[in-house]
C-alpha cells in the first residue's frame, strides 16, 4: 500500500439520485418497496412549501398510502423515536422516507433500523445494543445542504435525562435511497444557508485532518470544501441561484461520505454538549468552533492544511497552512457567522462541563491531536 493508507472498509448508500427535479423521480424507485410509506418530517417548513403534500400526491398516484408522521424536532428525542415505531408498527407501514434537515433524516433513520427490534431506542443509545438485521427500507430526502446523513450509517439522538446527543450507529442504517434535489433547498432562510454550509464544511474539514482518513475520504472531502469555498457565499446571497445550490448540495454529500467513513473530530465533539445546554443550532456552533480547532490542530496536519487553504482559494493556490484558517474565517465573515462563544450568552466558567460533555462523542477519538479536558478547554478559550 505505498500511499501509506492501512486496509479500511468504506460503506455508503447503493443508490443516489441527484440533480434538479429529482424528487418527481421518487415513485420510480420505491414501486418496489410496498404499498404503505411513513413519511417522517419536521412540523412546518417541508408543509408549508408544498412538499408534503407534493410527495403524498405523487405516492398516490401509485396507489401507495402515505402515513405522515411530522413530529420531528429540531432534536429529535428518544421518545419521539419510540412513538413513531409504535404508529408506524399499527399502520403496518412498508417503508419509510426521510424528508428534512439532517434531524429529519436522522430520526427516519432510527425509526426504520429499529421497527424489527423487539426493544426501545434506548437500547441502542444507552447500552450500545448493535441491530441485528435491517429494519424497514429507508428513502431519504434532504432539504438542507449540511449534514450530508443521507449517505451516513449514523442516527444522531438527544438523551434528555443526561442530557446529551449520541449517536445510533450501524451499516444497517445506511439509507437505501438518496434523493438529492437541490431545488429542495430553494426556500431554505439565509441563517439556515450559511449554518448548514458551515456544519457541511467542518465535516469535511475534520474528515480530511481526522487520524481515521485514508486515500477515499480525502478525495471525497477536498473536493467538498472546493465545491463550498465556490458556493456558499454565492447560495446565502442569492438564494435562488440554483447553481450555487447545486454545489453546496453536492458538497454535503460528499462530505457526508468522507466523515461517514473517516470519522470527524473536536468541533463535533463540543458542538454537541454547546447544543444541548445552549440551544445552539448544531451549524452555527460548529461554525463559531471550527476555526479555533483548526488552530489547535495545524501543526499535526501541515500539509493538508496546506491543500484545504488551495481548495478555499479562487486560484486554488497558497503559501502557508495558516491561510487555511484565515480563509474559513473570510467565509465566515461574508455569512455573518464571525461570532463568539460570548455572544451567546456562555460563560469561562462553563468550560469545564463542557469539555466532560464530550465524553459521550465518538467524534473527539478521531482528533488528529488527543485532547483531554485541558486541551478542550483551551479550544473553548480560543473560540470566546
Amino acid at each position: 500500500m505505498g500511499l501509506g493508507y492501512r486496509l479500511r472498509d468504506f460503506k455508503i448508500s447503493p443508490d443516489i439520485i441527484y440533480g434538479r427535479g429529482a424528487i418527481n423521480s421518487l415513485t420510480k424507485y420505491v414501486n418496489s418497496f410496498g404499498g404503505v410509506a411513513f413519511l417522517v418530517t419536521g412540523r412546518k417548513s417541508m408543509k408549508k412549501a408544498g412538499v408534503t403534500d407534493k410527495i403524498r400526491a405523487q405516492l398516490l398516484k401509485e396507489n401507495i398510502k402515505t402515513v405522515i408522521f411530522d413530529e420531528v424536532d429540531e432534536d429529535p428525542c428518544m421518545e419521539i423515536i419510540d412513538e413513531a415505531v409504535e404508529i408506524a408498527r399499527k399502520e403496518r407501514v412498508d417503508f419509510v422516507i426521510g424528508l428534512g434537515g439532517g434531524s429529519a433524516l436522522d430520526a427516519g433513520k432510527a425509526i426504520a433500523g429499529i421497527f424489527g427490534e423487539n426493544c426501545s431506542v434506548k437500547e441502542f443509545v444507552l447500552h450500545k445494543r448493535p441491530i441485528t438485521k435491517k429494519g424497514l427500507k429507508f428513502v431519504a430526502c434532504p432539504t438542507t445542504s449540511g449534514s450530508g446523513t443521507e449517505v451516513t450509517k449514523n442516527a444522531v439522538l438527544t438523551i434528555k435525562e443526561i442530557p446529551a446527543k449520541k449517536s445510533i450507529t450501524s451499516p444497517y442504517l445506511i439509507p437505501d435511497l438518496a434523493i438529492v434535489d437541490p431545488e429542495l433547498t430553494l426556500s431554505l432562510p439565509e441563517k439556515y444557508t450559511a449554518g448548514c454550509g458551515l456544519d457541511a464544511l467542518t465535516h469535511a474539514i475534520e474528515a480530511y485532518t481526522s487520524i481515521n482518513a485514508f486515500e477515499i475520504t480525502d478525495t471525497l472531502a477536498l473536493r467538498a470544501i472546493s465545491l463550498i469555498g465556490e458556493s456558499l457565499i454565492t447560495a446565502y446571497r442569492e438564494p435562488e441561484n440554483i447553481e450555487a445550490r447545486e454545489k453546496m448540495a453536492w458538497a454535503s454529500n460528499l462530505a457526508g461520505m468522507a466523515f461517514s467513513n473517516g470519522g470527524l473530530g473536536a468541533a463535533h465533539a463540543l458542538a454537541h454538549p454547546l447544543g444541548i445546554y445552549f440551544k445552539i443550532p448544531h451549524g452555527i456552533i460548529n461554525a463559531v468552533l471550527l476555526t479555533s480547532v483548526m488552530k489547535f490542530n495545524l501543526d499535526a496536519r501541515n500539509g493538508k492544511f496546506l491543500k484545504i487553504a488551495c481548495a478555499l482559494s479562487r486560484d486554488k493556490k497558497a503559501k502557508h497552512p495558516r491561510e487555511a484558517v484565515e480563509r474559513v474565517e473570510h467565509l465566515k465573515r461574508g455569512l455573518n457567522l464571525n461570532m463568539g462563544l460570548h455572544d451567546f450568552g456562555i460563560k469561562k466558567k462553563d468550560f469545564p462541563a463542557l469539555a466532560e460533555g464530550t465524553k459521550y462523542s465518538a467524534s473527539i477519538k478521531s482528533n488528529p491531536i488527543p485532547c483531554g479536558k485541558d486541551e478542550l478547554i483551551k479550544i473553548l478559550e480560543m473560540a470566546y
